[in-house]
């Protein structure tokens, strides 16, 4: 792509060789915190008022199957795998 190109020749220049390396970090920082408030509001929803003394990690594997499968909770089989 252009911006490719442009920060590869860029960087080619002595003053600036550090520039891409800064760039592509910059570019790699989420433009917002979206996605971490969707977690917390999961969590919320898991942890409620009768639900309190759950044990951190009871709460991560809840958490965890609640992120990775899309469909219905009552529907969620878990592998048999261990590990």
């Amino acid at each position: 792509t252009q911006i490719d190109t442009f920060w590869g020749l860029l960087g080619k220049e002595v003053r600036f060789s550090e520039l891409p390396r800064l760039m592509k970090a910059l570019l790699c920082l989420p433009h917002s915190n979206a996605s971490s408030e969707r977690v917390f509001s999961m969590v919320r929803k898991i942890v409620t008022e009768n639900r309190m003394s759950l044990d951190n990690s009871t709460v991560c594997a809840l958490l965890s199957c609640k992120i990775n499968h899309s469909g219905p909770a009552h529907k969620y089989t878990p592998s048999k795998k261990k590990g």
